[in-house]
């Protein structure tokens, strides 16, 4: 039975290893890392833009800043799950589910963003 099973399945006692051993540069811990900090930046944005800025400006109110304008913008880009909800239903999404799962949608997003540019920059450096 030990000569059915090819011998690069068994680690060398001297330092080798098996030929077919590949290791992923994409790392599943990483990925969910970068999600999370994804997620929490996207809900942190999400915070500031719904405690620090009014919804609607009255004729009265002076124009957005240059920073409020730079936030609302990175708001939207950061959360573009809820931009495209919103679009195709004409409303905000409406019940909390959607809301988690769009959150959700946007840091897995982000994630693999992340981990995407972490492959390429090992497939340069490699």
């Amino acid at each position: 039975m030990a000569l059915s099973v090819p011998l690069s399945r068994f680690t060398s006692r001297v330092g080798g290893g098996s030929a077919f051993f590949v290791r992923h540069p994409m790392s599943l811990r990483r990925f969910i890392i970068c999600s999370l900090c994804a997620m929490a930046i996207g809900f942190v944005l999400f915070l500031w833009l719904l405690l620090g800025f009014p919804e609607q400006l009255l004729p009265t109110d002076p124009p957005p800043s240059f920073a409020q304008t730079i936030v609302r913008y990175a708001c939207m880009i950061a959360l573009w799950p809820f931009a495209v909800a919103s679009l195709i239903l004409h409303e905000d999404p409406p019940r909390l589910i959607y809301w988690l799962l769009l959150w959700i949608a946007a840091g897995l997003f982000w994630g693999f963003v992340a981990e995407l540019i972490f492959y390429v920059k090992h497939m340069r450096d490699a």
